[in-house]
């Protein structure tokens, strides 16, 4: 039996956006995660809602494009122009203990309320280049799943199996983690996940 497969940044542009609806038409998508402050976002909604799409979940992003939250709100995040920082300042600015923890949950809770305004059930939660599982973003993911009831996070296992085909990847993610877990030590927390098969039709990215 083959591992479910799913199709990461619908909403990011009209090619990723056009490609992932017609692969899951074609049932060739078993899930969808959804960017909610993207480019295309609008249009990706419109489409799950009128072909009530099953399993979306929030692709949470923190590192491409603009926030929700007005910038104002959650400077940590944001350059002087409102603009989410690049994934490797973001990187930096974590490791330096320079991102407010309290601003990453106000801005995870922003993005989440779009799939509750729009009768969105939320299937999952993942995260754009992975960073809902940097320590300590990690443990808000968790409690904001907790507390909205949504039944999955994707998992280690799931993001590493696809890394591993990105050498340069795989190395500055499995060290940022390891980097990470020295400055805020482990979480010990979890939460259930499945194994899954990670793509980004539409984009170079694979």
């Amino acid at each position: 039996m083959r591992a479910p497969v799913t199709a990461d940044d619908f909403g990011l542009t009209v090619e990723s956006t056009k490609t992932i609806f017609d692969l899951v038409q074609a049932k060739r998508i078993d899930h969808v995660s959804l960017l909610v402050n993207a480019p295309e976002t609008k249009r990706a909604i419109a489409l799950i809602r009128r072909y009530r799409l099953p399993n979306i979940g929030l692709h949470f992003n923190l590192i491409e494009g603009g926030p929700l939250s007005e910038p104002g709100r959650i400077p940590s995040l944001v350059d002087e122009k409102g603009r989410f920082h690049p994934l490797p300042v973001f990187l930096l600015k974590l490791l330096l203990r320079r991102i407010n923890m309290d601003e990453v949950k106000t801005e995870l809770h922003a993005q989440l309320s779009v799939f509750r305004k729009n009768a969105i059930p939320c299937a999952f939660i993942n995260s754009h280049q992975n960073t809902h599982y940097f320590p300590p973003v990690e443990s808000i993911v968790f409690d904001a799943a907790k507390k909205y009831k949504i039944p999955f996070v994707r998992n280690r296992g799931s993001i590493l199996k696809r890394l591993r085909r990105f050498p340069l990847k795989y190395a500055v993610f499995t060290g940022g983690i390891l980097l990470l877990r020295l400055v805020y030590g482990k979480t010990g927390s979890t939460y259930p996940g499945f194994e899954e098969d990670i793509v980004h039709p539409g984009t170079d990215y694979d």
